[in-house]
């Protein structure tokens, strides 16, 4: 009599029909009927499961494949799916409102759009790269290449659209925003991951230069938590995120060997001004950066602990303090912020010119 399966035998049966469906898309096949058979409520639902990589297989199988991939919109799908709420180029995986089907849909090119937002989704508008590598300018901004629907934020549920970026190397400082400038608004709000402290600005006027702004500390400065030793971290390097949801805007941060550190909902969408927000990173001095988008899209955010390890400082009623800057020839503090890297940190909105 044969002994019975190992423990680690058991695992490996278990994890052999992950690659079925692989091999389904591929030959077309289930079981030795035919996929094109299936009722088609039924193979919509297994083409609905597929990842890009399969139903590009199952398409390439044969005519009737192609056919069905096209009328049933099946890219779309996809692309609605990992690339919910963004926008390329002026074009989305949502014609009219959040959530809407017409039959307009039926002659786009779903794949090559689909394609088009693999390419781009994760890139800087500057360089169509993922990575920024070098600063030449001081108070430099990239912006992300993908643009984020505020209906959709507002319409739909989930977990929304997070943002995560790596910071390698920081020549001096830098921060993420999202700003509204790309729909025609004049306002932004900032983390910075070195201070701890979000920046809500809207300029007023431009000549002269007026910024009307508030601020919150939701978490310690960086040099308050590294532990006693020779290394000391004088500049952010590690993760920093952003969350957008109907609910508002979150921003993480993960130093490393620490956990990851949540300022919780900073503020919700009233501050915006037209259909669309822009993800960005501010650079303060130019020089070498090492920055990497690592993702963006329908993602679970990290989980956080819900108090940092150090209080905040006491807040007024909303938790914001006014912040203000006006000046002729550059900006200025109007408040007893200071603008260094004990401050709260730099403003997006001095390389922002009103029309």
């Amino acid at each position: 009599m044969a002994p019975p399966p190992s423990a680690a035998a058991l695992r490996v049966r278990r994890k052999k029909p992950v690659g079925t469906t692989r091999r389904v898309a591929k030959r077309g096949r289930i079981g030795g009927l035919p996929l094109l058979d299936l009722p088609e409520g039924v193979l919509l639902h297994v083409l609905r499961s597929l990842g890009p990589k399969d139903l590009a297989a199952f398409e390439t199988s044969c005519k009737e494949a192609r056919r069905k991939c096209r009328t049933l919109n099946l890219w779309r799908e996809l692309g609605a799916h990992i690339f919910h709420g963004q926008l390329q180029s002026g074009e989305s995986f949502l014609v009219g409102k959040c959530g809407e089907t017409t039959a307009k849909r039926v002659s786009v090119d779903w794949k090559s759009r689909y394609k088009l937002f693999n390419a781009f989704s994760k890139t800087f508008r500057e360089t169509d790269r993922p990575t920024m590598t070098f600063v030449d300018d001081r108070d430099h901004v990239a912006y992300l290449s993908a643009r984020i629907e505020v209906d959709c934020l507002r319409s739909c549920g989930g977990n929304g659209i997070y943002l995560e970026v790596l910071v390698q190397k920081n020549a001096d400082n830098l921060s993420l925003a999202c700003v509204d400038f790309d729909s025609g608004g004049k306002s932004s709000v900032t983390f910075s991951p070195d201070t701890g402290a979000v920046i809500k600005e809207s300029k007023i006027q431009e000549n002269p230069r007026k910024v009307r702004g508030s601020y919150r500390q939701p978490l310690a400065q960086i040099q308050q938590l590294q532990p006693k030793s020779s290394l000391v971290l004088t500049r952010f390097e590690g993760l920093m995120g952003m969350l957008l949801n109907r609910e508002g805007l979150t921003f993480y941060r993960r130093l490393p060997g620490s956990p990851w550190e949540c300022t919780g909902v900073v503020t919700d969408l009233s501050w915006v001004q037209g259909e669309h927000v822009t993800p960005c990173i501010a650079f303060r001095d130019n020089g070498i950066y090492h920055v990497v988008i690592r993702r963006l899209g329908v993602y679970c955010p990290p989980r956080a602990p819900k108090r940092s390890s150090l209080e905040p400082p006491v807040m007024s009623e909303d938790g914001w303090q006014p912040l203000d800057w006006e000046s002729t020839d550059g900006w200025e503090y109007l408040s007893d912020a200071s603008d260094d890297d004990e401050g709260v940190g730099g403003h997006i909105l001095q390389e922002h010119h009103l029309n």
